[in-house]
């Protein structure tokens, strides 16, 4: 029981840092959201009876447990074993990860420090006046750093829009990265309603969602 337990905590870390890492680009949020709902749904759905055993089977480990401390009270024990050390080890440590996690998110760090790293490769597009004239308004499919640029635009009414990908699920939305942008938006990718938030500096990340 011990080993599922440890199992569990390290599938939460890892799920953490698959979390941080995806957060470096826009959008790749959204799609890894359904994937955690639809997944289980489709789990519970097809195999609802794995879930039931596992919920026993800790239900019974807790219950155990308990048991186990109070005749350890009235009957006094050696110190902790080992294997219950490194248990309370990972517990405390995936706790601190979890934390450290939705801090990091909250300030969208990840993405902030993976635009950091490729900053240099989308300025020296942008510095170029006539490879911009050239390229935006059409499909670039260019790396950037970190990054796939699959569209570029320079918007007449301000803003030169890099499109690093579309994601969701039922209505997908236009993500990616934008230097001084305009209120309105890119017209190429549509009259949508375009959200913005600061990334650094003039740089931010959109999103243009369909305005129903």
């Amino acid at each position: 029981m011990a080993f599922i337990v440890i199992l569990i905590l390290i599938t939460v870390q890892l799920t953490c840092l698959g979390l941080l890492w995806i957060s470096c680009f826009p959008g790749m949020s959204v799609d890894a959201s359904w994937i955690l709902i639809i997944v289980p749904y489709v789990f519970l759905t097809q195999y609802g009876y794995i879930p039931m055993v596992v919920t026993l089977v800790l239900l019974g480990w807790a219950i155990g447990s308990r048991k186990r401390q109070r005749n350890q009270s009235s009957h006094p024990l050696p110190q902790p074993t080992r294997r219950r050390s490194v248990k309370k080890w990972f517990v405390i440590m995936t706790g601190s990860v979890v934390v450290c996690t939705c801090v990091l998110l909250g300030l969208n760090l990840p993405q902030k420090i993976a635009f950091s790293l490729s900053r240099s490769a989308f300025e020296a597009f942008i510095a170029d006046s006539a490879q911009v004239k050239q390229v935006c308004g059409q499909n670039v499919r260019q790396q950037f750093g970190l990054y796939r640029v699959e569209d570029c635009d320079r918007d007449p009414r301000g803003g030169i829009y890099f499109l690093t990908g579309w994601h969701g699920f039922m209505f997908t939305a236009a993500y990616g990265f934008v230097y001084q942008p305009n209120p309105e938006g890119s017209q190429r990718f549509g009259q949508d309603s375009y959200t913005y938030q600061v990334v650094i500096d003039q740089w931010y990340w959109f999103r243009a969602s369909q305005d129903w």
